[in-house]
C-alpha cells in the first residue's frame, strides 16, 4: 500500500511528488491508500482524476480489457482499462487514477473511507 499525507483538501503521496485535491471525508493526517487496477486507466474516468506517468513493463490484452504493468519511481503499478489499449514495453505513458475510488486506511490498517 501507498502512504499519503492529507492536509486540508490536498493529498500527497509520501514517496513521490504526486498530489491531488481530495474529496475524501477524512481528517488531516497520514494514511495508507489502496488503488485497484480498474481505477488506473489509459483514459480519464470520473470527475476527480490525477495523471500518473509510468514506464510500461508489460502490456497485455485480455478479451475486451487491457492490462498495463508499469513503474512510477521505485513502485510497480497495474492498470486495467476497457478496450484495446496496447502499449510498447519500455514506453513512457500517461495513465489516470480515479481518486474518488481510493481506499483509505488508518495506521492500524482499518478502512476509514472507501470510494
Amino acid at each position: 500500500m501507498l502512504k499519503l499525507k492529507k492536509n486540508g483538501d490536498t493529498c500527497k503521496l509520501t514517496n513521490n511528488n504526486l498530489q491531488w485535491k481530495s474529496t475524501a471525508k477524512i481528517k488531516d493526517g497520514t494514511y495508507k491508500i489502496g488503488i485497484r487496477p480498474h481505477n488506473i486507466t489509459t483514459y480519464k474516468e470520473g470527475d476527480n482524476f490525477v495523471e500518473i506517468k509510468g514506464r510500461v513493463q508489460i502490456s497485455e490484452l485480455s478479451g475486451s480489457e487491457s492490462l498495463i504493468h508499469f513503474t512510477n519511481g521505485n513502485l510497480n503499478w497495474v492498470s486495467l482499462s476497457n478496450g484495446i489499449q496496447q502499449k510498447n514495453v519500455g514506453e513512457d505513458t500517461k495513465l489516470y487514477m480515479n481518486t474518488d475510488e481510493f481506499l483509505y486506511f488508518d495506521q492500524n490498517n482499518r478502512l476509514v473511507n472507501n470510494g
